[in-house]
């Protein structure tokens, strides 16, 4: 195995491993969210239950000041006429007290117990809230820094290898660049040489035609002087 794929394996080595640790981390994080997501679910669950409850109670605190505020008149009522009556109205209306203060007492526990559920929910809210913030930063930190370890983890032995192999291949690319040059330098030769046989052919053509012009001439002045 070339020092290249060596190094390249080693690297992602190391980066498959930053990535597991990245990854159970996050997991344990997600978890933990989720538990008191679960907590929270939970919670409103309760809160809703104690809600209830406390309406039923408080409803039946109300049916019982009604009962009894019923029983005081009808004591009244029959005070004077039938004793007896009114004792036993007095009566209803000592049990329809108690009860009430019963409910009243339940109500105050169950009260106590609304606050509680809600501060621990609003409690629970907020912590997700800031686990979430918590587990985007730590991620994007850790992620960060796995890279750098992964980064400054490459001794100088195997910096310097890998960048032997590139310069090797700019050489290469050079080589490569500079023989294409010289095609295109004989491209350029054979096509100066066609020119400038070109250019002789011209002129050669352009001699004889001059001397042909002379002769002409030089025939035509002989012609006039045997006149």
């Amino acid at each position: 195995m070339n020092s290249f794929k060596r190094i390249i394996l080693s690297v992602k080595s190391q980066i498959d491993t930053a990535a597991d640790q990245f990854e159970n981390h996050e997991a344990l994080a997600s978890a933990a969210i989720g538990d008191l997501k679960k907590a929270g679910a939970n919670s409103s669950i309760q809160l809703r239950h104690v809600k209830q409850m406390l309406q039923d109670l408080e409803r039946k605190h109300r049916d019982l000041n009604i009962e009894a505020e019923k029983w005081e008149s009808r004591a009244i009522l029959v005070a004077k006429s039938d004793k007896n009556k009114a004792l036993d109205c007095m009566k209803r209306l000592k049990d329809a007290r108690s009860r009430g203060n019963e409910t009243e007492r339940q109500i105050k526990k169950y009260q106590t117990v609304e606050i509680k559920i809600s501060d621990d929910l609003q409690r629970i809210q907020h912590k997700i809230v800031e686990l979430k913030h918590k587990k985007t930063l730590l991620s994007a930190r850790q992620n960060q820094n796995s890279t750098r370890s992964v980064l400054s983890q490459a001794n100088d032995l195997e910096v310097d290898q890998v960048t032997d192999i590139f310069e090797r291949w700019e050489d290469t690319v050079v080589a490569d660049e500079f023989q294409y040059q010289d095609v295109a330098l004989d491209e350029d030769t054979l096509t100066s040489e066609f020119e400038l046989q070109e250019q002789q052919l011209d002129l050669e053509m352009m001699l004889d035609e001059l001397i042909q012009q002379d002769t002409e001439q030089s025939k035509q002045e002989s012609t006039g002087e045997s006149l």
